[in-house]
């Protein structure tokens, strides 16, 4: 994945992790199932190189590397790699090392996010059920476009076992609707409302 600076009202919080996103910032993901190891990391490095000659004006006026980041997002932590550089913590599940001549990759595992609503993105593509349900009833991004592959991801956990239910999007809709509304009392709920448009609403004849 590539995320590039553009104009534009920026978000009121960032995930965990992106706090030093530069003006182009290339991004490898790996489920549960793929271990994010010293290949990956050689991969992301290629990808770097290969999208830095083609955005540059030629390759004799490269774009100064100042101006990428490099993101590793993985699901569980990758200890094969962890034996072959040192990882460097940043904050809970956000680490930083070094591939070879390349500065720091920033690494983010999902799996050990911090339970957050700013985390909301990382935690639903976790591996704890109740991280992926806070996950999914906070994100604030456009759910529109996401619901479909998150529902999608939702039905692969189920089948993986890592959520006993086939829960939906919709469904944490409205389970978070239900726990709000019993949360409030019937003069806040009212308040909500003017006088005219509950007669409108419930007038008798």
């Amino acid at each position: 994945m590539i995320i590039n600076k553009r104009e534009g009202e920026a978000p009121e919080q960032l995930p965990d992790g992106f706090d030093n996103l530069k003006a182009h910032n290339l991004l490898s993901y790996k489920s549960l199932h793929e271990p994010f190891d010293d290949w990956s990391a050689d991969e992301l490095v290629g990808h770097f190189v290969n999208y830095r000659k083609q955005i540059s004006p030629s390759l004799d006026k490269l774009l100064p590397k100042a101006d990428f980041r490099l993101y590793a997002v993985c699901m569980r932590f990758p200890r094969k790699l962890g034996n072959a550089v040192t990882l460097r913590e940043c904050k809970k599940g956000v680490y930083d090392f070094k591939w070879g001549g390349r500065r720091d990759i920033r690494l983010i595992v999902t799996s050990q996010a911090a339970l957050k609503k700013r985390n909301a993105l990382w935690l639903m593509f976790g591996t704890v059920q109740k991280n992926i349900e806070f996950g999914v009833a906070n994100y604030r991004g456009r759910m529109d476009e996401m619901s479909s592959a998150v529902n999608q991801l939702l039905v692969k956990y189920n089948k993986e076992g890592i959520i006993a239910m086939p829960y939906t999007v919709e469904d944490y809709r409205e389970e978070l609707k239900r726990n709000v509304l019993n949360s409030l009392t019937l003069d806040e709920i009212l308040q909500r409302y003017s006088r005219d448009e509950i007669l409108e609403k419930y007038s008798c004849d």
